[in-house]
C-alpha cells in the first residue's frame, strides 16, 4: 500500500490516507456478494483492539453468525476472529482510509472479509481477515440494518442500495439466498 495523499477528515482526532488502489464501488449486495472477493461475511460484535501499527489496526470479533465460509479454523479464542482495517497509528495520529470510519469496540456489524491472511510475526494472531472498506461493513442498531452512508458517517458515494433500515433476519435471508445460485 502507497499512501500518496494526507489530509484532515472531519475533523480530530484522526486523519485519513489514501492508497494507490481502491475497493468498488459497489452498490448492492449482490454485486458485492458475487464480486468483492468476500472470503467470508460474519455477524457478531467487535470486543477489542488487539493490535496497531502504522499501516493498520487489528480488532477481535465475536462471530455470533457465519453466512459464507466456516471461519471456524481462524479463531484465536472462541468463537472470536481477528479483523484488520487499514489505517494504525503514526507519532500519536490516528489514519484511516480515505472515505472510511475507525471500527469501534463495542459495534453490532455485518462484515464482508478477506483473507484470511497469515502474518505470523504478530504476537497477537497468526490469521486475520481484511474488511472491505465502507462497502463492506454494515451496522446493526435495534435489529435493523444499515450503510456506513445512510448512518452520515461516510459520504453518499458508499451507499449500498436495498439494505438500509432492513431487518437483521431479511437481510441475513438475502445473503443465504445469494448462496444458494
Amino acid at each position: 500500500m502507497a499512501i500518496y495523499w494526507v489530509g484532515q477528515t472531519r475533523g480530530p482526532p484522526y486523519r485519513t490516507i489514501q492508497a494507490c488502489w481502491a475497493f468498488g464501488p459497489w452498490d448492492n449486495l449482490s454485486d458485492i456478494y458475487k464480486d468483492a472477493y468476500a472470503y467470508a461475511i460474519v455477524v457478531g460484535h467487535v470486543t477489542e483492539v488487539v493490535e496497531t501499527d502504522n499501516y493498520s489496526t487489528r480488532y477481535a470479533f465475536k462471530v455470533d453468525l457465519s453466512l459464507k465460509s466456516n471461519v471456524k479454523n481462524y479463531m484465536v479464542a472462541p468463537s472470536t476472529i481477528i479483523i484488520a482495517q487499514s489505517g494504525g497509528t503514526i507519532d500519536g495520529v490516528r489514519y484511516v482510509m480515505d472515505g472510511d470510519i475507525p471500527i469501534k469496540p463495542g459495534e453490532h456489524l455485518i462484515l464482508f472479509l478477506r483473507g484470511p491472511f497469515a502474518h505470523t510475526h504478530y504476537i497477537a494472531h497468526a490469521w486475520w481477515f481484511g474488511d472491505l472498506g465502507p462497502w463492506g461493513r454494515f451496522v446493526v442498531r435495534e435489529g435493523k440494518v444499515y450503510s456506513l452512508s445512510a448512518l452520515g458517517l461516510v459520504d453518499p458515494e458508499y451507499s449500498v442500495k436495498g439494505v438500509d433500515g432492513v431487518p437483521l433476519e431479511d437481510f441475513i435471508g438475502q445473503i443465504r439466498s445469494m448462496g444458494e445460485g
